[in-house]
């Protein structure tokens, strides 16, 4: 049973008894106490509790000074009662004959969360004595963490979670209140005390009287500290790349698959993002993210909340590096792109082309361990093969339309005598001007095979044309 129901049967038993106890208590305690004041006799009850203690204070209310302590089950004689801080629900206090105060919410009275005839209250034959110069300013409250047996609750330099911590507070600690002020909402309340320490904590862990607003026996604060700007430059998330158990990912000199490679950065690994620009296309999103180190990583790699688009808690980036121009055409000078690569074949299924042209790359590759480590071998590229080159321009490689010996050739629908809708891939192994020879499987062929495929009647040569590409493997 909680207190208040406790509390509330004891009022209920007790008012059968009402007028027996003022009959009663006129006839026996008349004259107690104090020299020519009748006092009633009652005593300590503690709700929920079968021991303990209660603070008998010099006013009435818990701002005033503790002057003892009352022990559950003690007789108290009442001279009368007043008015003064809530406590539990009731703001009635008690005036013993000693001239100290207990809270009303500690006692048998007959009447609960009321004043109990034939108490008289105070001031008709007897008067309060008014609160003492030494009063603290400050009110008497204490921690509460709701749905919580145990735990702690930030005290903070301003009133808001944009002030930094200054300290923590267990539940149950007892605190003073100076004032109260508007700040962050907790929890459904705005409302936030200034401690006697001049710290902050939200009335949401606290058991002042009302519930999501202030509290009228709590003065209100005059002057609050400057809500503060944020204190972090950088935010910190983690690599993700998708579909793959592990990877790497490029980080580069800036915010496009046409800057340079800088460095890798594992799946997984942790980042700080200062800020967020836009740049060239990865896997559909344009956002690329600026790391502490002043590199840049695809957005599309990251777990940053907001997918294709920018994440509002990131700043956007003051000034990028320019970005370099595009090489149409392999040089002596210029060495194609190492675009995003991944653990394992994203084509699981033998008899394709699409795993097939994986199957080369990844048995060309291994021999550069440095270029390309022994768990990530396999070209990241997503969709059928007619997709190839534009997935491919998305995770960073260079594609060009110059056959190129070693490289992946992506034909369209209906090019050098490709029927399939889905296009078609293969590993290019020698060069002839325009012409080319492949490495291919497809779903007539059972094997790999050399110089064969869809169009016989170019013997044995498929050529360049406006829907033939070549993917750029990089060593």
């Amino acid at each position: 049973m909680s207190a208040l129901a406790q509390r509330r049967l004891q009022s209920a038993n007790r008012n059968l008894l009402i007028v027996t106890l003022c009959c009663l208590l006129i006839a026996v305690f008349a004259a107690s106490g104090r020299a020519g004041a009748t006092t009633y006799t009652y005593q300590i009850t503690i709700p929920g509790a079968t021991s303990g203690t209660v603070n008998e204070r010099s006013g009435p209310g818990t701002s005033y000074s503790i002057v003892g302590t009352l022990s559950d089950g003690t007789s108290i004689q009442i001279a009368c009662q007043t008015m003064g801080t809530n406590v539990d629900g009731t703001s009635v206090w008690d005036q013993l004959a000693s001239n100290d105060y207990i809270s009303d919410y500690y006692t048998n009275t007959p009447v609960s969360y009321g004043f109990s005839p034939p108490i008289p209250m105070c001031g008709s034959t007897t008067t309060t004595s008014s609160p003492p110069n030494s009063i603290p300013s400050a009110t008497s409250y204490q921690i509460t963490i709701p749905g919580a047996t145990n735990g702690s609750v930030n005290e903070r330099s301003g009133p808001g979670t944009s002030y930094s911590i200054v300290g923590t507070m267990g539940d149950g600690t007892g605190i003073q209140i100076a004032c109260q002020t508007s700040g962050t909402d907790v929890n459904g309340t705005s409302v936030w005390d200034q401690l006697s320490s001049n710290d902050y904590i939200s009335d949401y862990y606290t058991n002042t009287p009302t519930v999501d607003g202030f509290t009228s026996s709590i003065p209100q604060c005059t002057s609050v500290p400057t809500i503060p700007a944020p204190t972090a430059s950088v935010a910190t998330y983690r690599v993700t790349i998708p579909r793959a158990s592990s990877g790497t990912v490029n980080e580069r000199s800036g915010p496009g698959t046409n800057f340079s490679v800088v460095s890798a950065i594992n799946d997984g690994t942790n980042i700080t993002i200062a800020c967020q620009t836009s740049g060239t296309d990865v896997s559909g999103t344009s956002v690329w993210d600026q790391l502490a180190s002043n590199d840049y990583i695809s957005d599309y790699y990251t777990n940053t909340p907001t997918v294709d688009g920018f994440t509002s808690s990131i700043p956007q980036c003051t000034s990028v590096p320019t970005i370099p121009s595009t090489p149409t055409a392999p040089t002596s000078s210029w060495s194609p792109l190492h675009g995003q690569t991944v653990s394992t074949n994203p084509f699981n299924e033998s008899g394709y082309c699409t795993w097939y042209a994986e199957v080369r790359f990844h048995d060309y590759v291994i021999n550069f361990p440095s270029a390309y480590p022994a768990n990530n071998s396999y070209i990241d590229v997503t969709g059928n093969a007619k997709l190839w080159a534009t997935s491919a321009q998305k995770h960073g490689w260079t594609v060009t339309t110059t056959p190129t010996v070693n490289s992946i050739v992506v034909f369209q629908p209906g090019e050098n005598g490709v029927t399939n809708s889905a296009g078609h891939v293969a590993w290019v192994t020698a060069v002839n001007g325009s012409h080319f020879t492949v490495l291919e499987l497809n779903d007539v062929l059972a094997n790999g095979a050399a110089n064969t495929g869809f169009a016989p009647d170019r013997n044995p040569y498929y050529h360049a044309g406006s829907g033939v590409s070549f993917i750029l493997i990089p060593t």
